[in-house]
């Protein structure tokens, strides 16, 4: 199998309007000829976000945006053969005087060339901005430094990882309990005794919601019941400089395990830990700045009555014959 650090990536691109409603279409060159895809790319986190998807249009073709919200997310094979996850955002175009390798089309005339686009994302998005089933910006958030542990820049190309995780919700009592995994002996030095979410590298072709139940039953055999929703993508940093996208889905928590000891000695044990206790925890007992945040936001939104987003906000591309075209 191959490593899923080196083929699974984030990026993020756009469906810019302009007031005649025709959308920005960059041309880019392929083993299959010129074809169209939306602007973006992979992302300089740093820059923050939605800061990193302005400038990186910006710098590419010169075209500025007003970003609304985020359109849709894809998981799809690139060309390239990375397993890629597409967040989209869309909005208005503010100013496009200098603009470069735009073609402007209207959703008719993107729709009749279809075939012309360079994955199948592309059709997908340009389905969903229509459907008006958006949702905010806040969906992703930054919780990595400026710095590199070792005070080095982060790496910008590729700029990330992606890894898949969970917020386990027990609702026992008066206050729910959320499931923490302390690392153990399998993990790096570093790390041993920290709380973590539980979760791992996205395997390429697999589904978010499918990552996170398998890392549950893999890592510390919670059953778990009904997924609650997405709880954003948490963009985080590795030792080594590299930004990993951590995607978070909330699921009901439906049995405890009854060992706690995973078989690649990854997970010591398994804490259940109300919020109140969560707040108490200094942040250096944390594999992560995402741990804390992500089970800390799941908490708020469900007392809060509020909905999170749901799995179906990411289409999963299972198109064999254009995958097939692609990489022939």
């Amino acid at each position: 199998m191959p490593n899923p650090e080196e083929t699974a990536h984030t990026v993020c691109s756009a469906i810019i309007e302009k007031a005649d409603r025709k959308i920005a279409f960059k041309e880019e060159e392929t083993p299959r000829g010129k074809m169209l895809s939306l602007p973006g790319g992979y992302m300089d986190w740093s820059l923050g976000f939605p800061n990193a998807l302005l400038h990186r249009i910006y710098a590419q073709n010169k075209l500025s945006f007003l970003p609304l919200g985020i359109n849709g997310i894809t998981q799809n094979y690139s060309p390239s053969g990375k397993w890629i996850t597409n967040i989209n955002l869309f909005g208005p175009l503010l100013d496009n005087a200098d603009e470069q390798g735009i073609y402007w089309l209207s959703l008719d005339e993107a729709f009749r060339n279809a075939d012309n686009f360079r994955t199948p994302d592309t059709l997908v998005l340009l389905e969903k901005i229509h459907q008006r089933g958006t949702f905010g910006l806040d969906f992703i958030k930054l919780t990595c430094p400026l710095k590199s542990p070792t005070n080095q820049p982060y790496h910008t190309e590729p700029t990330d990882h992606h890894v898949a995780s969970t917020v386990a919700r027990f609702p026992e009592g008066p206050f729910p309990r959320y499931a923490l995994a302390e690392l153990g002996e399998g993990e790096r030095e570093e790390v041993r005794g920290k709380l973590s979410l539980i979760g791992g590298h996205l395997i390429p072709g697999e589904q978010i919601a499918a990552a996170a139940d398998r890392e549950e039953l893999e890592e510390v055999s919670i059953q778990i019941g009904r997924q609650l929703g997405l709880v954003g993508a948490f963009v985080g940093a590795s030792s080594r400089g590299h930004y990993i996208v951590n995607t978070v889905s909330a699921v009901h928590g439906l049995t405890r395990p009854a060992s706690q000891l995973d078989r690649r000695g990854e997970v010591a044990r398994v804490k259940f830990l109300t919020p109140n206790e969560i707040y108490t925890i200094p942040k250096s007992q944390f594999r992560s700045p995402d741990t804390r945040a992500a089970v800390l936001l799941t908490d708020y939104m469900i007392t809060h009555g509020r909905n999170l987003i749901p799995h179906s906000a990411i289409e999963t591309i299972q198109n064999a014959a254009w995958n097939s075209q692609i990489f022939k």
